[in-house]
């Protein structure tokens, strides 16, 4: 019997403005948490500006994608190895770690940290409206689910349980 080879799938990331507004409300109720917190002024200032600082960086980098180390594309070969790129045309082969989620609305990619380049962005959301062909996408979270990864996964959760 042959082996049965899977074809390509390349999903092209685009800006998500449905992760903009979760983004930015959370970033707002977070906001209100701390002015609420009876703590003193110059904190409350300290904490608000660091939660805008990381809300406007994490909108440029994961839902803009207008930061050079955003990821641009997300590439599964034939033979099962998936390749990320960013802006700046770098590929990066990540091994992907035993808790990410897939799910038809939020598939969660988590990586391990030796396989990209300074240990950087260690996961990716993806969502349906942050990528251009739903099929190319539906086709990735099947292969999540029915791939040699699954095995994998349960080899991983076996070997964390001990």
């Amino acid at each position: 019997m042959k082996p049965h080879t899977i074809p390509a799938i390349s999903i092209i990331l685009k800006p998500s403005f449905l992760l903009l507004g979760l983004y930015v409300g959370i970033a707002m109720l977070s906001g209100v948490a701390v002015w609420l917190v009876a703590i003193s002024m110059l904190l409350k200032a300290m904490l608000l500006t660091l939660i805008i600082i990381a809300t406007i960086y994490i909108v440029m980098r994961d839902v803009l994608l207008c930061l050079p180390w955003s990821w641009r594309q997300v590439v599964l070969s034939s033979q099962g190895k998936l390749t990320l790129l960013n802006q700046r045309q770098e590929e990066f082969s990540p091994r992907l770690k035993a808790n990410s989620i897939h799910h038809p609305l939020l598939t969660v990619l988590n990586f391990k940290r030796s396989s990209l380049r300074f240990g950087w962005q260690t996961a990716l959301i993806l969502t349906p409206s942050l990528v251009h062909d739903a099929d190319q996408f539906r086709r990735l979270r099947v292969w999540l689910k029915w791939s040699p990864y699954g095995a994998v996964l349960e080899a991983d959760l076996a070997a964390l349980a001990d």
